[in-house]
């Protein structure tokens, strides 16, 4: 869809210019029990309400709620590398990479989370950055 398209090609371009902070998209709320005032309702008033708003909540089963994105940065597992003698000791440079984490809530399902990556960078890359 031409929506979709253009939503990515933003974001792409907001990546490659560095000025991407994070994004948000928020899809339809949920609905909400509404306050009854006194006893003027009938049970089977209640019970028709508390129905309809199950059948509601049902069917947005599985409809985004919100999609959240974001820059976070993932450091490379160490590697100890064992030397002559029995001494162990890690690698002092860390490097990792640069991903952009995307987290799906649904209603009434489980979330998802994802990280596509960006880039590697080394220690010196990571002072210059101001993520």
């Amino acid at each position: 869809s031409l929506i979709i398209d253009e939503f990515i090609t933003t974001v792409l371009n907001s990546l490659q210019d560095k000025t991407f902070e994070s994004f948000t998209l928020k899809g339809p709320p949920a609905p909400r029990k509404k306050r009854r005032s006194g006893n003027n309702k009938s049970s089977t008033e209640t019970e028709d309400a508390d129905a309809n708003l199950e059948r509601e909540k049902e069917a947005l089963r599985g409809k985004y709620k919100t999609i959240l994105g974001r820059l976070v940065f993932l450091q490379d597992r160490k590697r100890r590398k064992k030397k002559k003698g029995g001494d162990d000791t890690a690698d002092t440079v860390e490097s990792g990479s640069l991903y952009l984490q995307v987290t799906i809530k649904y209603h009434l399902a489980t979330d998802i989370a994802q990280n596509w990556k960006i880039g590697t960078l080394n220690e010196n890359d990571i002072t210059a950055l101001d993520v």
